[in-house]
């Protein structure tokens, strides 16, 4: 079995906004460099990177797009969460901005996200690697209404208009199941995690993305970026 919870940070919650790409692939980031750096001081912005990628995405609502992020996790990139805290509720469009703290050169941390294949074998290959899939998923009744460490899977209600952004976060190969880390409080799931059977993953999983730590220069071992190569992890 991999189990990435150990170094993923606590689960929050979206709140009443579109808002779980930006949570998602923060989750991702936030894994990424722990893996890499060990345990971070803070969480990252949600709201920075979510404010960044709806400059970019072109939507006129809420919600975002996967490859606004990518672009927005690159630059500017995202500070620590006390710089720009997250809003729960509706932010309205006048003076959507980030305070100057957030933007500070010094404060922002930088990554990249490249998209995989939705495949079981492409999956647990991220997962060992070990890096958490962020991934794109169609909605059902089951997921929502999911109050246990294991969600039911769709019975042909699944919802091609209902998008969602998760994070996967661990496999279990014997059992054929993944590991969910969603974005709505800990109440979701078990304490915001829910195991899901492969076989309705791959009925629901539109696309998936991993996230690499590998523009900022420190480096764990203290040698330069390019002799430096932590199992298969870039540095």
């Amino acid at each position: 079995m991999i189990d990435c919870t150990p170094q993923l940070r606590a689960i929050r919650d979206q709140g009443h906004r579109g808002t779980c790409v930006a949570f998602a692939v923060t989750a991702a980031h936030e894994h990424a460099r722990t893996v890499r750096r060990g345990a971070l001081a803070d969480d990252l912005s949600v709201e920075l990177l979510f404010w960044r990628a709806k400059q970019l995405d072109g939507l006129a609502g809420d919600g975002t797009k996967f490859g606004a992020a990518r672009h927005a996790l690159r630059d500017p990139g995202q500070c620590d969460e006390a710089r720009w805290p997250y809003q729960p509720l509706p932010v309205p469009p006048a003076g959507y901005n980030p305070p100057a703290a957030a933007l500070e050169v010094g404060n922002l941390k930088h990554a990249t996200m490249t998209s995989i294949g939705i495949d079981t074998v492409t999956i647990t290959g991220a997962l060992a690697a070990p890096r958490t899939v962020v991934g794109g998923i169609r909605l059902w009744g089951g997921f929502y209404d999911c109050e246990s460490a294991t969600v039911a899977p769709p019975a042909d209600d699944v919802d091609p208009s209902a998008l969602h952004a998760v994070c996967l976060a661990g496999i279990d190969q014997e059992r054929g199941t993944v590991l969910v880390r969603n974005s709505w409080g800990p109440r979701w799931g078990h304490g915001g995690y829910a195991w899901l059977e492969l076989r309705a993953l791959d009925e629901v999983l539109l696309e998936a993305w991993v996230v690499h730590d590998d523009i900022d220069s420190e480096c764990p071992r203290g040698v330069g970026p390019r002799l430096c190569r932590q199992g298969d992890l870039r540095c």
